[in-house]
């Protein structure tokens, strides 16, 4: 006999909504104190349907290791001129190849940016005949068995940004993509969801994650750009030299390191830490102090071995007229922090120091006499030439202690007589340092060296060496 009663039924519908309504929000409460941080976390890199691009894998650390945004930042800097020039030559917006390339190499950081120059994940494809490297991917063969796939190597990013653009311009995949091209450059909104809805990528969230980067770091800005916008961003980019290869600023009267550090988006402490914390980050600078704001190297890259000290000059300012490390110097030649080197010591640049190699120390507080005219070379020529402007683009080496031999110095006295073997090449409008190295069979960087270039900007008129 049924026990069924209206009374029955409703207590036990009751109960069962109860119960219901119980754990869900237990679930949500157990959510939420869990927490989802509102911090942006560079999101993982996604899974491509293409034949030519593929997954990168989730072999990138943590962007920014203790600072979630600076790496990011950091790629927006490096990176913005080469997409602006590539949204000028293709109409990419730079905005998204921007995005793209955060998201899909872990702002640079993943193993196969480190490794190949290969932002975007691009594969080898059958026309590739460059260098490659292999890598675990969601590719598989006849059997079902994950395969390793074959990515393209690149030696200079420029080319990867370059066919990262041919690859949606490519006329095979004009029914795919071609759409985005009718698309207004700045939408970049309209340009992620159309990326998306032509199975770019595989996530459901594509657009919105790239839709949030170019946000959140206002990457849309370039997307405006003329190539005569950004002004004040060009030149303090005309400000970065060279010192073995780390990037280096001469500061300008009144300035200290939290202003430079802020002009090029770097932190105070970074910035100081570069530069050995010989300086603290609100003294005011001397002019044409040396700023680094890259990390110097561990010992000198150049010809010289050695260095010979002048007058009063200190160890933390010869690791800073050659760009090493205080403490790699300072260990090379088997001193501690604090000691100081006599006029006319020698201080060893590379190399290991000997058994007989002996370095008089100064005493404490000790300064050496003025010495208006010194018996050898002054070697330590000024970071620019005194007929220059530190706003010139440069390429800062200090001059070796030992010439191995007499130096030609002889230049052009005209542009129509370049020397024995130069060539030239006047800029079009229209043209970018990718499509000229690819006419003279060369490469960015080298025309890049040859002019002394620290950045991809060029102008019509603009005469560059090429050979």
């Amino acid at each position: 006999m049924s026990n069924f009663t209206p009374l029955n039924h409703f207590n036990h519908c009751y109960m069962t909504i109860k119960s219901a309504l119980t754990a869900s929000c237990l679930a949500t409460f157990f959510l939420y104190s869990c927490g989802t941080s509102s911090k942006f976390t560079s999101p993982p890199a996604e899974k491509v349907t293409t034949d030519n691009l593929g997954e990168l894998g989730s072999d990138a650390p943590k962007a920014g290791e203790g600072n979630p945004y600076q790496a990011h930042l950091d790629y927006r800097s490096k990176y913005y001129t080469t997409a602006v020039a590539e949204m000028l030559r293709s109409g990419v917006p730079a905005s998204i190849t921007l995005a793209q390339g955060i998201l899909e190499s872990n702002a640079g950081l993943s193993e196969l940016a480190q490794s190949a120059n290969n932002h975007f994940g691009i594969k080898c494809g059958n026309d590739w005949k460059g260098k490659s490297v292999t890598k675990q991917d969601d590719d598989k063969d006849s059997n079902g068995k994950p395969v390793k796939s074959c990515f393209r190597q690149y030696d200079e990013i420029e080319t990867c940004f370059y066919d990262h653009s041919e690859f949606l311009r490519d006329p095979r995949k004009y029914n795919r993509y071609g759409f985005l091209f009718n698309l207004p450059r700045t939408d970049y909104k309209a340009w992620a969801r159309g990326l998306q809805t032509a199975g770019y990528a595989t996530s459901p969230t594509y657009a919105e994650k790239l839709i949030n980067i170019i946000d959140r770091y206002e990457l849309h800005q370039y997307d405006r750009s003329t190539g005569l916008e950004n002004v004040q961003a060009e030149a303090n980019n005309r400000r970065i030299g060279k010192v073995n290869d780390a990037k280096v600023v001469i500061a300008r009267e009144g300035e200290s390191i939290s202003d430079i550090a802020k002009l090029y988006q770097l932190t105070p402490e970074k910035v100081a830490n570069y530069n050995d914390r010989g300086y603290a980050p609100s003294d005011k600078l001397k002019p044409n102090t040396r700023v680094f704001i890259q990390g110097k190297s561990s010992g000198w890259r150049g010809a010289a071995t050695h260095h010979f000290v002048r007058s009063n000059e200190t160890m933390f300012n010869i690791s800073q007229l050659y760009g090493i490390q205080l403490d790699k110097l300072l260990d090379r030649n088997g001193m501690k922090k604090g000691q100081e080197p006599m006029k006319g010591e020698k201080i060893r640049l590379k190399g290991s120091k000997g058994k007989s190699e002996y370095i008089r120390l100064r005493p404490a507080d000790a300064i050496d006499p003025a010495d208006p005219t010194p018996t050898a070379p002054i070697i330590n020529k000024p970071a620019f030439p005194s007929s220059m402007e530190p706003d010139e683009d440069q390429i800062i080496l200090p001059i070796d202690p030992i010439p191995s031999g007499p130096q030609d110095t002889s230049i052009p006295t005209t542009p129509n007589t370049p020397s024995v073997g130069a060539q030239y090449h006047t800029v079009q409008a229209g043209d970018t340092l990718f499509g000229i190295s690819r006419r003279y069979n060369t490469t960015v960087s080298k025309i890049k060296s040859l002019n002394n270039m620290t950045t991809d900007q060029i102008k019509a008129g603009q005469r560059l060496r090429v050979f």
